[in-house]
């Protein structure tokens, strides 16, 4: 189990490993998207 802690409201919560990877996954995937889009836009602009 890992405990995970809101940045807005502080709270602490408890999820199972397979809860925990979703979440990873959701942020990598994200955070993928936005680098990705900024590569684009710098290269289209160049």
């Amino acid at each position: 189990m890992k405990e995970l802690k809101c940045p807005k409201c502080g709270n602490v919560f408890t999820v199972d490993e397979a809860d925990y990877a979703s979440i990873v996954s959701q942020v990598k995937n994200v955070d993928f998207q936005t680098d990705t889009d900024q590569s684009y836009r710098s290269e289209i602009f160049i």
